[in-house]
């Protein structure tokens, strides 16, 4: 019983990690980002960004591995 409830609990580990990297990289990868959200309500409102800055801040000049880790 012992060796079945190890297995569970790593096939459990390894779909739950292999899930939030699915996630993870749907979230990251389909079209536009936030600084084109953030870029079209300030320009509603007459502003303008810094798309590099913002990248900066928020972290996304980071390489995607980089990313994973501080998602």
């Amino acid at each position: 019983m012992g060796a079945y409830a190890s297995r569970r609990l790593l096939w459990a580990a390894v779909t739950i990690i292999l899930t939030s990297m699915i996630v993870f990289l749907l979230v990251r990868f389909i079209p536009g980002n936030i600084i084109d959200v953030i870029q079209g309500n300030l320009a509603t409102q007459g502003g303008t960004v810094d798309r590099v800055a913002v990248l900066k801040l928020l972290g996304l000049n980071a390489p995607v591995y980089v990313q994973y880790g501080r998602w």
